[in-house]
C-alpha cells in the first residue's frame, strides 16, 4: 500500500511539474505582454507631454488654418482676457484673427474684400489687438483659434465668480437691502439664493426695473418676472442714486452709480482699490498689466453687465439671454457714450459724454494729483525761489556804505 503511495506520488509528480512550468510560462508571458502595454502607455505618455511642434505655415493654406494649426501660446491667456475686458467682448479674438488674415491677404492679392456689418466689428477687433500686444502680427500664425475661446470664456467665469463674492455686501453697505421677516420675497440677497433674486426678490427688483418704468404700478413687477415687456433701458442699478435724474448735462445719471465703480476697481484695479478708493499699490493691477490707465468704453460695458447679471436670478450667464439681452445692452452703453463724447462741446471743452468719461477716470485712477507739478506753489523748487526772492528783497533794502566815511 506504501508501495503503491509512493509509486502514485512519484507517477504525479512529473504532471505537477509539467502543471507549474506550464503557469509559469504562461505567468512570464502575462507578465511581458504587460510589461509591453506599460512601454506603450509610458511613451505615449511622454509624447502627450513633450512639447507639440508647430507645423510652418504655408503659403498657400487659408487664414483659418494658419489660426488653427499652431502651438498654444501661453502670453494669449493675458490677451485675451485684456480684449474682452477693454476692446469687445462680443466677438471672439480668433474670429478677428480669421477676418485679418483674409482680408490681408485679400489685398496682398489685390483683391476686392467686401465687408458686412459684422466683419467690420471683426476688422475693428483685429486693429484693436494690433494696437495693443506687441508684434501681434508676427506672432499670430502661432495663436490657437480654440484656446483664445477657451479664454475668452474662461476670463468672464472668473470675474462673475469674483463678482458674486462681493456684491452683496455692496448692497447692504449702499443701504439697499430692507428685510422684512413677514414677506419671503424680501430676504437679504446672497449668492446661495441666486435662482431667488431678479424680478422676485424685491431688494434686487427695484435695481433690475427699466429706468423708464415704475415697478409700483399694478401689473408691472409681474411682466418684468414673466418677460413679458420690453427690457431695453437701463436699469435703475446703472445710475447714480439708483434713481433716473432730469440733469442732461450729467446723462441723467446714467452709467453712473457706485456699485458700477466699485464692480470696475474690483475687477480690474483690484478688490483692495474698492476699500481705498484708489488704485491699489504692491502688485501692479490689471489695467497696468493690460497697459491701461484709463477706461474705455468697451469696459465700463463689460463690467455694468457683468454686474446686472449677478442680480439677477440666472445661474449661469449668455449674451443672449432669453430674460435680459446683455449683448444689446453691452452695445448700447459704448453707443451711448460715444455718441454723447461726440456732442459739441462747451467753453471748458466738454459734454456731457466726456464729463462721465472724466468722472470714471477719477473715481477709478484718480484726480492725477500724484503727478509732479514743478508749477505747484507748495513745491519745494517754488518754496526756494520765494526765500530767495525775499532774501534778495531785504538785501537790497538794507543801506549800502556811506560813500564820505571813505573820502575823510
Amino acid at each position: 500500500m506504501a508501495h503503491r503511495e509512493r509509486h502514485r506520488g512519484r507517477s504525479h509528480s512529473p504532471r505537477r511539474l509539467t502543471d507549474s512550468t506550464r503557469n509559469s510560462r504562461s505567468n512570464s508571458r502575462r507578465r511581458d505582454d504587460n510589461n509591453d502595454d506599460n512601454d506603450q502607455q509610458q511613451e505615449r505618455r511622454h509624447r502627450s507631454r513633450s512639447p507639440r511642434r508647430s507645423r510652418q505655415p504655408d503659403d498657400n493654406d487659408s487664414a483659418e488654418l494658419r489660426v488653427a494649426d499652431i502651438v498654444l501660446d501661453p502670453t494669449f491667456v493675458s490677451h485675451g482676457k485684456t480684449f474682452v475686458r477693454y476692446k469687445d467682448a462680443l466677438i471672439k479674438p480668433s474670429d478677428c484673427i480669421a477676418l485679418g488674415l483674409r482680408r490681408v491677404d485679400a489685398q496682398a492679392r489685390r483683391a476686392d474684400f467686401v465687408m458686412s456689418d459684422q466683419e467690420q466689428r471683426l476688422w475693428r477687433g483685429w486693429q484693436g489687438l494690433i494696437d495693443f500686444i506687441p508684434g501681434f502680427e508676427l506672432t499670430v500664425a502661432r495663436a490657437s483659434k480654440n484656446y483664445l475661446k477657451i479664454i475668452k470664456a474662461s476670463g468672464r467665469s472668473d470675474n462673475i465668480n469674483s463678482l458674486l463674492g462681493v456684491v452683496f455686501e455692496w448692497l447692504e453697505r449702499e443701504g439697499l437691502v430692507t428685510v422684512d421677516p413677514n414677506d419671503p420675497n424680501s430676504a437679504r440677497p446672497a449668492r446661495s439664493l441666486k435662482t431667488s433674486l431678479g424680478y422676485i426678490n424685491n431688494n434686487t427688483a427695484r435695481l433690475l426695473c427699466p429706468c423708464n418704468l415704475n415697478l409700483l404700478e399694478p401689473g408691472v413687477r409681474t411682466s418684468l418676472e414673466g418677460n413679458r415687456v420690453q427690457k431695453t433701458a437701463f436699469p435703475l442699478l446703472f445710475f447714480e442714486n439708483y434713481s433716473f435724474g432730469i440733469d442732461t448735462e450729467k446723462l441723467c445719471g446714467a452709467l453712473q452709480a457706485r456699485l458700477g465703480v466699485w464692480a470696475y476697481q474690483h475687477l480690474m484695479t483690484g478688490p483692495s482699490s474698492v476699500e481705498n478708493n484708489l488704485v491699489r499699490g504692491g502688485r501692479k493691477s490689471n489695467s497696468e498689466l493690460a497697459g491701461f490707465s484709463h477706461v474705455t468704453y468697451e469696459s465700463i460695458a463689460y463690467v455694468l453687465t457683468l454686474l446686472r447679471f449677478t442680480l439677477s436670478s440666472r445661474k449661469s450667464f449668455s449674451w443672449k439671454d432669453k430674460e435680459f439681452k446683455y449683448g444689446v445692452c453691452y452695445d448700447q452703453i459704448i453707443t451711448t457714450l460715444k455718441k454723447e463724447c461726440e456732442r459739441e462741446r462747451d467753453e471748458d471743452d466738454l459734454n456731457a459724454g466726456l464729463r462721465v468719461m472724466q468722472w470714471w477716470n477719477t473715481q477709478v485712477f484718480g484726480d492725477g494729483t500724484d503727478e509732479e507739478d514743478v508749477d505747484d506753489p507748495n513745491h519745494m523748487l517754488s518754496l526756494l525761489s520765494t526765500v530767495r526772492a525775499d532774501q534778495e528783497a531785504t538785501r537790497r533794502a538794507l543801506p549800502g556804505p556811506d560813500p564820505t566815511a571813505n573820502a575823510s
